[in-house]
C-alpha cells in the first residue's frame, strides 16, 4: 500500500513537473502578435530547442581554425562547435519567413531560422543540396550540421509574449445625496 501511495505521489510530481515548462516555440502566430502590438522582436530573448552541432573538416596544412573545439581524427582536423540546448541568442535581422540569430557576441555567427509554408515553426535552415550534404554558414564558412540537429526550433520564454500589462482601479462606489 505504502508503494503504491510513493509511486502515484511520484507520478503526480513528473506529470505537474512537465506541464511547468518555461520555453514555447515561436511560431508564426506569436511573431504576428509581436508585430500587431508594434513589439521590437530584437528586444526577445530567443533561445534553441536541441543541441546544434556543426563541424567542418580541415587538411592538417590549414591552419584557419574558428572558435570551436578541434580534434584531431582520420589525418584532419576537426573544427567543432557546439550551441547547447537552452542558448540564448538575440535577433540580429528579420526577413520574410527568416530570421538570423546571433548566439555568441560576434554578429557574424548568425544562424538562420526558417519558416516553410506548410509550417507554423522557425527552424534551422540548413542547405541541403544532396543527400550528403546538411550545410550552414556559420562565421563565413561552411559547416556540416550533425544529423541530430536537424529540425531544431526556435524558443522563447513563455512569459516573453504572455505578460500582460494589467491597468487596474477600483470602484468605490457612488451615493445618491
Amino acid at each position: 500500500m505504502k508503494t503504491k501511495i510513493i509511486f502515484i505521489s511520484v507520478l503526480l510530481l513528473l506529470i505537474i513537473m512537465s506541464s511547468c515548462t518555461k520555453h514555447i516555440y515561436f511560431t508564426q502566430h506569436i511573431r504576428k502578435e509581436v508585430e500587431n502590438k508594434n513589439l521590437d522582436i530584437h528586444k526577445i530573448q530567443f533561445y534553441i530547442s536541441k543541441t546544434v552541432v556543426l563541424q567542418r573538416i580541415m587538411p592538417i596544412n590549414e591552419g584557419e581554425i574558428a572558435r570551436g573545439k578541434i580534434k584531431f581524427k582520420n589525418g584532419n582536423y576537426i573544427d567543432q562547435i557546439i550551441i547547447h540546448k537552452d542558448t540564448p541568442g538575440i535577433c540580429e535581422f528579420i526577413g520574410e519567413n527568416k530570421i538570423y540569430i546571433s548566439f555568441e557576441k560576434n554578429n557574424n555567427n548568425t544562424l538562420i531560422f526558417n519558416r516553410e509554408p506548410y509550417s507554423n515553426y522557425y527552424e534551422l535552415l540548413i542547405n541541403k543540396e544532396d543527400e550528403n550534404y546538411n550545410g550552414v554558414v556559420y562565421d563565413s564558412l561552411i559547416y556540416i550540421v550533425n544529423y541530430k540537429s536537424e529540425n531544431a526550433k526556435l524558443w522563447i520564454k513563455k512569459d516573453e509574449i504572455y505578460k500582460q500589462e494589467i491597468k487596474q482601479r477600483i470602484v468605490k462606489g457612488k451615493i445618491v445625496k
